[in-house]
């Protein structure tokens, strides 16, 4: 009998396979041992050069790092980097100078940065800390340098570190060590964010010479206060600054002092003052500034002069996690004028309109889940007479129409998971007969069906976590039968199979990250 495999090892090796619609081959069997999948946490995997690489065990070996070219033979442990059964955990793959670089531990327990060539000879230490360990997920390369933060055996501050990708060319970068950090990377530069107390923050940046000598560390520091989602655009850093609850400020930087500076405000007398997340279009920032119980949109390209409103509060109020998605040369937005409505911009000539609603002035409930899909914006909403259904807006025309009340009357069917397909859309639905299961929608009526019947019981198979490879959606659905499992679909019922049942639970969709989506 065959034993049974690692439910990650072999989602791994399904995706790396020749797909055919409705048909996946295996690549290789890795782990032939008999084991229970959630013993660890799946690694994440990295295509480079035309290779899968990825972390996994084959029951004999630990955790490892392994590589794939999609055939059995090209499937193999590139080097047991921590000897026996003990387990390396390789993470955190950045690239750079044709070399893969992670990080994973080595035989004394101490997270170092490793390369690798894709042989074993070729997949060497590069840093060799004894009392430190490199900290998983501050893991960048910037220009010719690997950046990374280091923690010592008993000092609760991080350190910024550097290598030029040789064994043994790291060193420390002079700067100040914290207890709170971040790391971003502009045109071959590295910005990097600390602070000792929390309340007061400084950024460095951080750069080499021609010749690869790191430079001295510019400060730049902005006022007091925690800066944090970071966005880059045309060649400069934007980032939000939170001094308290009633104070938030935007910022830019191009790398310079003098270049760093406010270019917005959201300051309130009594209550809350924030700005939303940050969101490029057209080479501007768009963003929610709210002061004074009011929220209005913004945009900025900037400068002082070209950072205003885009719409006036007095007339419509966005919330600050309001939707934004750029389709078909327009910023598509949720706004409250009266009711939930959507609106849109070009960010160029015309002023921003309101995308009509058929039969309808507007929502009982915010738009959310607006996704693009081809020549289609799809999106979620509740409109009396019906429940929260799918809604839709046909190429560049403003005008929204419901796609289907999938389930008939004012209860919601609660479409979920949004995920284009091509032209189509996949998601998640009840219909009041069925429970929660897959369904797809070209934009009619009729194109929108239930694609399998996944659980037959009125508990459904409730599938999520969507990732597109190839011609082919993968997901997580429970039959009733073999709980949460991988299933994979093209779209119709005779396509929609279940790959592999282990009795596991709540798979994440971060393990396959790496793949082309």
């Amino acid at each position: 009998m065959q034993k049974p495999l690692h439910l990650w090892a072999v989602f791994i090796l399904l995706l790396l396979s020749q797909v055919v619609f409705g048909q996946v081959q295996l690549v290789a069997d890795i782990n032939k041992q008999p084991s229970q999948f959630g013993s660890r946490e799946p690694g994440k995997m990295h295509t480079y050069n035309g290779l899968t690489y990825f972390d996994a065990s084959d029951g004999v070996h630990g955790s490892e790092l392994w590589r794939s070219d999609g055939t059995p033979e090209g499937t193999f442990l590139v080097k047991d980097i921590m000897p026996g059964n003990g387990s390396s955990q390789v993470k955190d793959f950045v690239e750079m100078g044709g070399m893969l670089y992670f990080s994973a531990l080595d035989s004394e327990g101490r997270r170092n940065i490793w390369r690798t060539d894709g042989s074993a000879i070729g997949t060497v230490k590069v840093t060799s800390f004894k009392t430190a360990s490199v900290y998983s997920s501050r893991v960048t390369s910037t220009g010719n340098r690997i950046y990374f933060l280091v923690l010592e055996q008993d000092n609760p501050d991080f350190q910024l570190w550097a290598t030029d990708g040789n064994p043994g060319s790291e060193q420390m970068v002079t700067i100040a060590n914290g207890i709170k950090w971040d790391l971003a990377s502009l045109e071959n530069t590295l910005y990097y964010i600390y602070t000792k107390d929390y309340s007061s923050y400084k950024i460095w940046k951080v750069e080499a010479d021609g010749n690869g000598v790191l430079l001295e560390p510019t400060e730049l520091a902005p006022p007091a206060g925690e800066p944090k989602d970071i966005l880059t655009l045309n060649g400069k850093l934007y980032f939000r600054v939170t001094k308290s609850y009633s104070e938030e400020e935007l910022w830019e930087t191009d790398g310079t002092v003098e270049n760093t500076k406010l270019i917005a405000s959201a300051r309130s007398g009594s209550g809350r003052a924030a700005i939303g997340k940050l969101f490029s279009f057209n080479n501007k920032i768009y963003f929610v500034l709210a002061q004074d119980n009011t929220q209005a949109l913004w945009a900025s390209d900037g400068t002082a002069s070209g950072t205003a409103q885009v719409i006036s509060p007095t007339t419509q109020q966005f919330d600050l996690n309001a939707w934004f998605v750029a389709h078909q040369g327009y910023l598509y937005f949720s706004v409250y004028n009266g009711g939930p409505q959507i609106w849109r911009t070009d960010g160029i000539s015309t002023a921003p309109e309101q995308v009509n609603i058929e039969g309808a002035n507007y929502f009982n409930s915010y738009p959310e889940q607006l996704t693009s899909a081809g020549n289609n914006l799809y999106f979620t909403a509740g409109l009396h007479p019906y429940g929260k259904e799918l809604w839709l807006l046909e190429g560049t025309a403003p005008l929204v129409k419901l796609v289907k009340d999938i389930l008939p009357g004012i209860d919601d069917s609660s479409p979920n998971d949004l995920h284009a397909f091509g032209n189509k859309i996949l998601f998640s639905a009840a219909d009041g007969v069925h429970g929660k299961e897959l369904w797809i929608s070209e934009g009619t009526a009729s194109s929108t069906k239930m694609v399998k019947d996944i659980n037959p019981s009125t508990q459904g198979s409730e599938p999520g976590q969507f990732i597109r490879h190839n011609n082919l959606i993968y997901f997580v659905a429970n039959n009733g039968i073999a709980g949460n499992a991988l299933w994979q679909s093209n779209g119709s019922s005779a396509g929609t199979s279940q790959i592999v049942k282990p009795q596991v639970y709540n798979i994440p969709a971060d393990n396959i990250k790496g793949l082309s989506v």
